[in-house]
């Protein structure tokens, strides 16, 4: 959704025609934008494909990021389009894991007292795992966002260089993800200098073959030289 176009929301439509082709009650034509016909993501798209399981999936937490300096909020850079749904919630579902790229994200089944604490956030109904659970979420959410999601190495060099927090990486990917810079650093370096040993070495030899080919040049021109005085002296006699 930030640039690589072979997502999950680029093959949503033929799930969604695989699912008619089980169940007849779910219908292609319900997902199409009503106004356009067409198969959208904006605010244009079908409500019930926007109020769908996959919709939600897709582009939760995504109307917060800054994918364009020069686009609003939520700006889907594969499609061209502001996302038609910023503020969505799970009951049931919890995010796991979302991919620097938001190619792969992964959710988690609450469990029942879970579910039962979002219905019922009370503080004398939530169990201790619950709270510690409630405090994390608060804790992630007081941590400082990037205001800017770049994609591929941009991302990477960007957070490593303003020493910002990664909102979309846990505290151990956004350390990988630095140990990982640091040694395409080091393995950059290695190969500028090994590229630098190539082009003298590559000099030297251009120099010496050069300069074998300016020695037979001066060879052969002393033997042609030489000749003809040869044949004079024979003759001669």
């Amino acid at each position: 959704m930030i640039g690589f176009s072979g997502d999950d929301a680029a093959k949503a439509l033929w799930l969604i025609r695989i699912g008619g082709s089980v169940d007849p009650n779910i219908k292609e034509a319900d997902y199409l934008s009503p106004s356009t016909g067409q198969f959208a993501m904006d605010d244009s798209a079908s409500p019930t494909w926007r109020r769908s399981l996959l919709y939600k999936m897709l582009y939760y937490r995504f109307g917060e990021q800054i994918t364009d300096p020069y686009r609003p909020a939520g700006f889907d850079r594969a499609r061209g389009v502001v996302c038609g749904e910023k503020r969505i919630t799970f009951r049931i579902l919890e995010e796991a894991f979302t991919s620097e790229h938001w190619l792969v994200r992964i959710y988690r089944v609450k469990k029942d007292p879970e579910v039962a604490a979002f219905n019922d956030p009370a503080p004398g109904r939530i169990k201790s795992g619950n709270k510690k659970r409630k405090a994390e979420a608060t804790a992630r959410a007081a941590e400082p966002k990037p205001q800017m999601l770049l994609p591929g190495a941009d991302a990477e060099r960007r957070a490593l260089v303003s020493g910002e927090r990664v909102a979309w990486l846990s505290a151990a990917d956004e350390a990988a993800m630095r140990k990982r810079l640091a040694a395409r650093a080091k393995r950059s370096k290695a190969a500028k200098k090994t590229d630098a040993k190539k082009a003298d070495a590559k000099k030297t030899d251009a120099k010496k073959t050069d300069a074998k080919k300016t020695d037979a040049k001066k060879t052969g021109g002393s033997e042609k030289a030489t000749k003809p005085k040869t044949k004079e002296t024979k003759e001669t006699k």
